[in-house]
């Protein structure tokens, strides 16, 4: 299974580490670029790769960011992740701390609390 984390944050550094410990292959973007990622890279193994690179060819893609990081994704960005990669966004706000998870092509989220989810897809 190979995963994508897109935001390496306090909280996406985690995941990044927890998969890793766990044997998963892990690709890792943030809004800084590869090269702001080998410090983790070096001490996890993830693959640091641009946010465009990240969705392709992963089974679980992750989006770690805060909410005023959504907007400003890439239009489209999902239609370049496989048509069964699975979503899971968390969301931070003033008033909010969720997970959303959703499927892809056509695939009924399991939760599905959106405010901006559809600009990315």
């Amino acid at each position: 299974m190979n995963i994508g984390v897109i935001g390496t944050g306090d909280i996406g550094a985690v995941i990044v580490k927890k998969l890793r410990d766990a044997g998963y292959p892990v690709k890792m973007a943030n809004s800084k670029g590869p090269d702001s990622l080998r410090e983790l890279s070096a001490k996890t193994g993830a693959i640091p790769v641009s946010v465009e690179e990240v969705v392709q060819d992963v089974d679980i893609l992750f989006l770690v960011l805060p909410q005023k990081a959504f907007p400003v994704l890439p239009k489209g960005l999902l239609n370049k992740a496989k048509k069964e990669t699975i979503v899971a966004a968390r969301r931070q706000g003033p008033q909010f701390d969720w997970v959303e998870v959703f499927g892809r092509g056509g695939t009924p989220p399991r939760k599905q609390r959106s405010c901006c989810s559809s600009d990315f897809r």
